[in-house]
């Protein structure tokens, strides 16, 4: 093949990336790897852009490596959309072949590992580019910048982001206060991770597991009812956004809606987050009573309202937790096939239960702040989907969009293993969303 060439792996949510994405090269042709859909899908985005240079092919990523290996040849940037865990080796393939490569997730060590590789091949491997991580950077940086031009040293620092539903599209009877427009098992192990930040100048550490959920915290902005819980450890980019050992608060949080975290807590005490499924339980497809009743040694004849009132002790008598597992229809008799683990079982279950419906929108909401001298610098990006592109969609298509032809037409000077935080990448994705209508309010006080 000839000319320049974009290859998309693609999970979940980011098929609407690609939709936003694919059209950005223009003449050239442009892959787009699907490791999990289904050739009506595919279809579906080949009639989306008729007469485009859009090609579609499905790619098992977990089993033919060559077959990934012949496309990334054949390309001169790669687009990873797949889950963290296969980042570093498709980021590793690009360079032994001598491409470049972007992805939306987070630069974890084993793709920092590659940075000398990288530039030895004077490639890029760009990664952290999308809404969190990806935006954040962008407007982290440049209210830090505003606060210093004014004359303010940065004392407390605060990133706040997250992907939730719509107002319009939060039904009453969502106990959990959320929908997933991604892979759902990342998003549920994501309240497991273990987080690290700073505050009033005391390091906190969160052990993994769960406890996450114990930190959220009540948030609100623009008259919308918020909770936030750490992110990761924040304290990696005191550095990145050249922050003085003098700053004693700075927290990275992702946002939900007030009871997001009391439910995952239900969720994690009933057993539901374990990694492991008791050897009795087979996949099969049983009932959700049968199989709550198998997870917790209970007698599978149990009653659903004797299940409940089980759960209900676990709980500590917590009414409302409970109202949760039941509105998630955790002890009826609907279907479900057993996974590998609770976790997997339940997250092929929220996949469904909890998925965005025709004619229903998502909100994405960033917020930033710095905070020195007694004055206040802040910005905050709220966006919703429409009937034709979701929210998150936009924000993380475009930016990865831009980047690609940034980098393609050899306009990112910096070389290795890199996040998005240069003015020659920044700039021009901002002026991307603006022109979509996604714009960043910025104050002081």
């Amino acid at each position: 093949m000839t000319g320049t060439e974009l290859h998309y792996w693609e999970h979940y949510v980011s098929v609407r990336n690609i939709q936003v994405s694919a059209p950005f090269p223009g003449t050239c042709p442009t892959y787009i790897l699907h490791m999990s859909s289904t050739e009506k899908e595919l279809a579906s985005i080949r009639i989306k852009f008729p007469g485009s240079s859009v090609i579609t092919e499905i790619v098992d990523v977990l089993r033919d490596q060559q077959a990934i290996r012949e496309n990334i040849k054949e390309s001169s940037l790669c687009v990873c959309l797949l889950p963290n865990d296969f980042t570093a080796g498709i980021a590793k393939m690009c360079i032994d072949e001598a491409k470049h490569f972007i992805s939306a997730s987070y630069m974890e060590p084993d793709i920092k590992a590659l940075d000398h590789l990288a530039k030895a091949k004077k490639l890029v491997i760009m990664n952290e580019v999308g809404l969190d991580p990806g935006l954040d950077h962008i407007l982290a940086l440049k209210t830090i910048m505003k606060a210093r031009e004014e004359g303010c040293e940065v004392e407390e620092f605060i990133s706040y982001c997250g992907g939730i539903p719509a107002v319009s599209s939060l039904a009453p009877g969502n106990h959990l206060r959320y929908k997933f427009s991604w892979n759902p098992k990342a998003a549920l192990y994501n309240t497991r991770r273990p987080a690290t930040f700073q505050r009033d100048g005391d390091i906190i550490e969160v052990p993994e597991g769960g406890a996450l959920m114990d930190h959220a915290e009540p948030f609100h902005l623009a008259g919308l009812n918020l909770e936030v819980f750490p992110n990761r450890n924040s304290l990696v980019y005191k550095k990145e956004y050249g922050l003085s050992s003098d700053t004693r608060t700075l927290i990275r949080g992702t946002l939900r809606y007030c009871g997001f975290s009391k439910g995952m807590k239900a969720l994690q005490h009933i057993g539901l987050f374990n990694l492991s499924t008791p050897k009795e339980i087979i996949s099969t497809q049983i009932t959700w009573r049968r199989y709550m009743c198998l997870l917790h040694d209970l007698p599978v004849e149990t009653t659903q309202e004797a299940l409940e009132s089980h759960l209900l002790t676990m709980l500590s008598g917590d009414s409302n937790q409970l109202e949760v597992v039941h509105s998630l229809g955790l002890t009826s008799d609907a279907s479900v096939v057993p996974g590998l683990t609770a976790l997997d079982t339940l997250a092929a279950h929220l996949e469904n239960h909890l998925a965005y419906e025709e004619g229903e929108r998502d909100m994405v909401v960033l917020y930033i702040e710095a905070r020195g001298k007694g004055r206040k610098f802040q910005s905050h990006l709220i966006a919703e989907g429409d009937s034709k592109w979701t929210a998150m969609a936009k924000t993380v298509g475009i930016s990865v969009a831009i980047a690609s032809g940034l980098i393609l037409e050899g306009k990112v000077q910096e070389r290795g293993v890199i996040r998005p935080i240069a003015d020659d990448v920044t700039q021009p994705i901002l002026e991307a969303l603006k022109s979509e209508g996604i714009t960043v309010t910025s104050s002081e006080e």
